[in-house]
């Protein structure tokens, strides 16, 4: 193995990790996970995604792999745009809550100037 290899998988590794600290959801773990450990397998064995790529109908081995991180790219984006959605729902209910707990009689300054 070469070094980049190691350094390569030595990150995914550490990815993983962080992965595993994060609070998704299950299905998201093993979904990045299962991603994590087909990327050790092709830096560790790059030779097997020309394989795979040609039997799948596909060039080259890297193209296979540039193709698989267009797919995890938009998963990760289509799962943290999710959880974006989530927290702004979140936070509007708390504020929303805290306006009824709260409320202020009488209109408040700056609604008057838009009056």
């Amino acid at each position: 193995m070469s070094f980049f290899q190691i350094l390569i998988t030595i990150s995914i590794l550490l990815l993983l990790v962080l992965i595993n600290r994060s609070r998704a959801i299950l299905f998201e773990r093993m979904l990045f996970l299962l991603i994590t450990l087909g990327g050790v397998y092709f830096v560790i064995f790059p030779e097997s995604a020309s394989r795979i790529a040609t039997m799948v109908g596909i060039g080259r081995g890297a193209d296979l792999v540039f193709y698989l991180f267009i797919i995890f790219s938009w998963f990760w984006f289509t799962s943290t745009s999710a959880k974006m959605r989530r927290t702004d729902r979140k936070l509007t209910e708390m504020v929303r809550a805290n306006a009824v707990a709260n409320p202020v009689f009488g209109m408040p300054t700056i609604a008057k100037k838009f009056r």
